[in-house]
Parts: structure tokens; sequence; C-alpha cells
């Protein structure tokens, strides 16, 4: 009868490991979905700021277009002509800067939507050690249970006299 007590015990504790186990792999899963769902969310921003930066540049080219405009509009009111000399020129100037104005909007958007990526790579990067983690956990779990079932076996040998006698020891 006092055979029980080291097969109780190994019970107990080959159920504990399963426990243990599978309460690190639901929590690594769950944290491999915030991961996922962080890289995803990272992924709709990159394309949001991708987006806005068209918007801006186009609505900086809408700007400048009306700037040029009202700048001829004003040197022909004053009686220059409109298409000669420095009138020209001076358009020309503004027209580069708008250039400029409409070619930093995308840049800046494109250098933040870049971040975005970063951010989705590593959030999916993350997801994917969670879920190995997830796996190593359910592993671990059933090594651990193992181990306290046949850890029981050497306590469990002196309960029945004969058994191994026929064990050749080595020496």
């Amino acid at each position: 009868m006092a055979f029980v007590l080291p097969l109780v015990g190994a019970a107990v504790g080959a159920v504990g490991a399963l426990a243990s186990a599978n309460a690190q792999s639901s929590a690594a899963s769950y944290q491999a979905k915030i991961a996922a769902n962080n890289a995803a969310a990272a992924g709709m921003q990159r394309a949001s700021a991708i987006s806005a930066g068209h918007e801006r540049a186009a609505e900086a080219s809408l700007a400048g277009a009306e700037q040029i405009g009202k700048m001829k509009a004003a040197q022909a009111a004053t009686g220059v002509d409109v298409n000669t000399g420095s009138a020209v020129d001076v358009r020309g100037s503004r027209r580069m800067l708008n250039q400029l104005q409409s070619e930093n909007a995308l840049s800046n958007a494109q250098r933040a939507a870049w971040g975005y990526q970063l951010q989705e790579l590593g959030f999916a990067d993350q997801s994917d050690l969670y879920k190995a983690e997830a796996s190593s956990a359910r592993t671990a779990g059933y090594l651990g249970a193992a181990s306290d079932i046949l850890g029981a076996v050497p306590k469990l040998i002196p309960e029945f006299p004969g058994f191994g006698d026929n064990v050749k020891t080595g020496t």
C-alpha cells in the first residue's frame, strides 16, 4: 500500500506540470495575438501616412498654383509684361519653391511610413517569438509530466521484492 504515495505524488506532479505548461502556453498565445494585432495596426498607420502625405503634397501644389496665379494677376495689374523678364523669373522661383514643398510633404510621409513599417516588422517578429514560446511551453509540460512519472519508478522498486533482480548493473 505504501507504493500508492509515490504514484499519487507522480500523478499530482504530472498534472501540475501540464497545467502550468498549458497556462504558460495560453499566455504566450494571447501575447502573440496582441503582437499580431499591433503589427496590423502599424501596417494601417503606414498606409495612412502615405495617403496623408499625398494629400499634403496635393494641397501644397494647389496652394502654390493659386499663389502663382495671384502673382501673375498682380504683375499684370501694374502694367508689367507678365510673359517676359523678371516677372517670369519671379513666378519660376515660386514654382520651384512650391515643388520643393510638395516633395517635402511626400518625403516626410515616406519617413513616417518607414517608421511604421519597422514597427510592423518588429511586432510580427514578436508575435512569432510568442508562438514559439507557446509551443515550447507545451513541450516542457509534457517533458515535466513524463519526468514526474518516471521519477516515481525508483521509489516503487523496493515495494516489489525481486523486481529488477535480473537487471545487470555493469559491475
